[in-house]
This record gives structure tokens, C-alpha cells and sequence, in this order.
């Protein structure tokens, strides 16, 4: 019991270190889709169908979430900007704005953690991996590399 308490521990952290260590762009890549990635870490059709669907079913609530930080962020850059407000007013805004950060996050990682349920653990390290490689091309390309 204890080892897989231990397990399940380590699991989660990867599941969210994976999660906040994917940059954006690889956010919205669809994997799942892609051939070569679906080859490299043999998915199936079914699974393909399954990641695809909680995908489809978060965007919704990621969209309006992603929304309404952005619009909380902007006006929270006002008030800073502005400085005509009481500190507490700026403290309060502060706490909205990271509050609607924690949800889009929480919502993000949800669907995250649904996705890694429908795939097997070789999977998800492979998934890992590749993820890993696609940042490094990603960023030597960035520096002049080709």
C-alpha cells in the first residue's frame, strides 16, 4: 500500500510537471493527431478518438476562463498604472486575478490528467521524451541553429 501510494505521488508530480513544463505552443499541438507521434508512441485509433474528445470537451470552459483572466489582467494593469486607488482595492483585484489563473489552471490540468488516464505509463514517458525533444529543436532553431 505504501509503495503505491508512492507511485500514485510520483505520477501526479509528473503529470503536473508535465503539464506547467509543455510550453503553450505545445499546449495546442495536437499530438494525438500527428503521425509521428501517434507511431512513436504507438497509439491507438480508440485512444486517438478518447484524447481528442476530452480535448474538444475542455476547450469551452479553457476559452472562457483564458478570456476572463485576460480581460481581469488588463484591468488590473490599469488600477497598477493608474495609482489612484487604495492599496486595498489593488490587494482585492490581485486576489480575482489569481483566482481566475487558478482555475484556468485547475480546469487545464484536469483535462491534462484525463488524457494521461487514457494512455499507458510507456506512453506517457515516451510522450515526455518527445515533448522534451521538440522544446530543444524548438529553441536551437530559435538561436541561429537549423
Amino acid at each position: 500500500m505504501h509503495m503505491s501510494r508512492k507511485l500514485f505521488i510520483c505520477l501526479t508530480l509528473s503529470l503536473v510537471a508535465l503539464a506547467w513544463a509543455q510550453p503553450a505552443h505545445a499546449q495546442r499541438f495536437r499530438w494525438w493527431n500527428d503521425e509521428a507521434f501517434v507511431k512513436q508512441l504507438a497509439l491507438t485509433p480508440d485512444q486517438s478518438v478518447r484524447i481528442e474528445a476530452v480535448f474538444q470537451a475542455a476547450q469551452p470552459a479553457l476559452r472562457a476562463q483564458s478570456r476572463a483572466l485576460s480581460m481581469l489582467e488588463d484591468e488590473l494593469s490599469k488600477l497598477v498604472q493608474e495609482a489612484r486607488v487604495e492599496e486595498s482595492e489593488v490587494d482585492f483585484f490581485v486576489a480575482k486575478v489569481e483566482s481566475a489563473r487558478a482555475e484556468l489552471a485547475k480546469t487545464r490540468t484536469m483535462m491534462i490528467y484525463r488524457i494521461r488516464r487514457i494512455m499507458t505509463l510507456d506512453q506517457h514517458v515516451k510522450l515526455q521524451s518527445l515533448f522534451e525533444q521538440r522544446e530543444k529543436d524548438r529553441r536551437g532553431k530559435g538561436h541561429g541553429q537549423k
